[in-house]
């Protein structure tokens, strides 16, 4: 539908918190699967993993902080 709509290129972004063939491997080779289907692929990038991300760990800690404290 997105390609249909006059979509240009895809960004897939796993929203795991962890990279691990399991989830974010599975979901990456179905969407690959699905889009490698199509006559007409249009440019396709990820985006990485982000469980080492700072910004990523300081929310999950600002998150965790007060339930810790409890």
């Amino acid at each position: 539908a997105l390609i249909n709509d006059g979509c240009t290129q895809l960004v897939l972004v796993p929203m795991y918190p962890q990279n691990a063939s399991a989830s974010t491997g599975t979901s990456l080779a179905k969407a690959m699967q699905l889009i490698g289907d199509r006559f007409n692929v249009v440019p396709i990038s990820t985006v990485p993993a982000f469980f080492e991300d700072a910004g990523f760990l300081d929310a999950q800690a600002e998150i965790a902080r007060p339930l810790i404290a409890e």
